[in-house]
């Protein structure tokens, strides 16, 4: 019980801790001196850190965090290109 109630803790955090961080990336190209692709690298950095500290307690966070980062790392890519920054 206690394991499951931190797991959910865990999962509350990491999607509210990875809300403002995805809409600076793919709202804003250029905030506070970062582009998408250090805002990306940003993301991917604290989304690993934050899987990290909560896997022994919430093993599905550690595999939501990657699916976050490869998504990330794809669609930040893809934009960069797109938009020649």
């Amino acid at each position: 019980m206690v394991i499951t109630s931190l797991g959910l803790l865990a999962a509350i955090a990491f999607l509210i801790s990875g809300i403002p961080l995805a809409w600076a990336v793919f709202k804003t190209p250029k905030l506070v001196g970062f582009s998408r692709v250090g805002w990306a690298a940003l993301t991917v950095g604290l989304t690993s850190v934050t899987s990290q500290l909560f896997m022994l307690h919430a093993p599905p966070i550690i595999l939501g965090a990657q699916v976050f980062n490869v998504l990330v790392v794809y669609f930040v890519t893809i934009q960069t290109f797109r938009k020649g920054e």
